[in-house]
């Protein structure tokens, strides 16, 4: 089997001799990994191999210190014949430093967190970190679980990107590890965050435009990330003039789906509607084409915190689209800043989005919405 696959299990081996260097069992004595019949290579086997000193493999292999470009170039593929990999818990032990960020998300299947953590793997491999993720899927137990899976992992920082967790809880964890939040923020802690109000107020004056004067949204209860959203499109209602109808729904596709069918047979008055997310964004695309509708035709349906579905022209969701990608660099770059300097103020990013006018709004409709022809929704 090859020695990469034994990879996680060879990191929590117990070795009695630690570099302070690189965390590496010096004496060559360290866990066997399963199937073979020698130890696990060392640094100073990758120093024979390469012709080079100890301290200078160790500068090569971390990117650390000053080596030259062939020193480099030789250690690295001398560890490569040998089949070398650095003992992560170990070093942790020495250094204090695992090198590794936990990230925190609602839900993998949902594209923004899909993107955003590709976006904290990107800014984490040029800081020379790792990522570890686990998701809490809406559930607050389940959360509070996934948060201490990762403290027991040792990680260096947090990223949080839970709606779920109280603030309390949030500034606890944050005591110990250096923590960011996305898309929300929690009093003392750093964080990420969409301007809420300046998204809001594009997009009700987008529907303003097309003479909408009855806005549902599908809203989402008990979730702190929300309650700014839902804050900032009620002001924004307001300020436009238009009347808000708050539906309790959710972020998901079929909270979405079913909140949607509940409203075309109860606020025909209604001729947009607006969810919290992209996925709830689709959910209502859902009810509307299971009712017999289209939109804009019959209802406008428009989106927030979306990741645009480029790979699926027919969606084009009207939709305010922002960049996932950003937002996880400067949580990355936040908890580089805390480890610097664990004693400076709490810093918050705002990052902007970007009105997208999809093929799901149009003018408000002026005459009757058609009966429904489909129970399917339901």
């Amino acid at each position: 089997m090859d020695r990469a696959s034994h990879l996680s299990s060879e990191q929590w081996g117990i070795v009695p001799s630690v570099s302070a260097e690189t965390g590496d069992d010096t004496a060559g004595m360290g866990t066997m990994p399963a199937g073979e019949g020698k130890p696990r290579p060392t640094i100073l086997d990758v120093a024979a191999e390469a012709g080079l000193s100890r301290s200078v493999v160790s500068r090569a292999l971390t990117g650390t210190g000053s080596v030259s470009e062939a020193a480099r170039s030789q250690a690295l593929a001398a560890a490569e014949r040998l089949g070398y990999r650095p003992n992560t818990a170990a070093r942790t032990l020495v250094t204090g430093r695992s090198k590794t960020i936990g990230a925190l998300i609602r839900k993998v299947t949902d594209p923004g967190y899909s993107h955003l953590i590709v976006g904290l793997q990107e800014r984490a491999t040029h800081h020379a970190y790792r990522v570890l993720t686990v998701t809490g899927n809406l559930d607050v137990d389940s959360e509070r679980a996934g948060l201490d899976t990762l403290l027991s992992l040792q990680v260096d920082g947090l990223v949080i990107g839970s709606g779920k967790l109280p603030p309390e809880t949030i500034s606890k964890v944050a005591n110990r590890v250096p923590t960011a939040t996305c898309w929300r923020q929690v009093p003392g802690v750093d964080s990420v965050q969409v301007d809420e109000q300046r998204s809001a107020d594009a997009l009700f004056e987008h529907l303003a435009t097309l003479n909408h004067q009855h806005v549902a949204v599908l809203a989402v209860r008990n979730h702190f990330s929300a309650e700014a959203r839902l804050a900032a499109i009620a002001q924004a209602a307001e300020r436009h003039d238009l009347k808000l109808l708050h539906v309790d729904a959710g972020y998901d596709l079929d909270e979405c789906t079913k909140a949607t069918a509940l409203l075309l047979q109860t606020n025909p008055e209604v001729t947009a509607v607006i969810a919290l997310s992209g996925w709830g964004g689709v959910g209502a695309l859902t009810a509307l084409e299971a009712a017999g509708l289209q939109a804009p035709r019959d209802m406008s349906v428009a989106c927030f915190n979306a990741v645009l579905f480029d790979d699926i022209p027919q969606l084009d969701l009207t939709a305010m689209a922002q960049s996932h990608e950003e937002a996880a660099a400067l949580a990355v770059d936040l908890i580089m800043d805390r480890l610097a300097d664990r004693g400076r103020p709490a810093q918050h990013r705002t990052i902007q989005s970007t009105l997208h006018r999809g093929k799901t709004t149009g003018p408000a409709r002026t005459r009757a919405l058609p009966a429904s022809r489909s129970k399917s929704a339901s």
